[in-house]
């Protein structure tokens, strides 16, 4: 019976809802990561012939610039990356102050 109840135990564990989660998490995280690489390549990589390694640097930091701080992303409702990261920045801070009261008036 004891081997039941471990098997039973391993298959809650298994189905649990934040296993669940984060799997969902992680599945998310890498189609974000796929996506960027994706968009690097196409644009960055594949667009333009380097005559040199060291230009790869420069423009990769002005794409990324623009990919983060200047084009909106549907997946973020329409959003920058830097927009989405400000929001969320100030919603936990706006937060902090219900949650963390008098530590945040002194």
């Amino acid at each position: 019976m004891a081997g039941a109840d471990k098997v039973a135990t391993n298959t809650a564990a298994i189905n649990s809802p934040d296993l669940i989660i984060k799997g969902a998490r992680l599945f998310l995280s890498y189609s974000f990561i796929e996506r960027f690489k994706w968009d690097f390549r196409e644009e960055v990589l594949d667009m333009y012939v380097f005559t040199h390694l060291s230009e790869v640097p420069d423009l990769a930091e002005k794409w990324l610039i623009e990919y983060n701080e200047e084009r909106p992303h549907e997946s973020l409702g329409n959003m920058t990356p830097f927009e989405d990261f400000g929001l969320q920045q100030s919603l936990e801070n706006s937060n902090c102050l219900f949650r963390c009261g008098s530590k945040v008036g002194g």
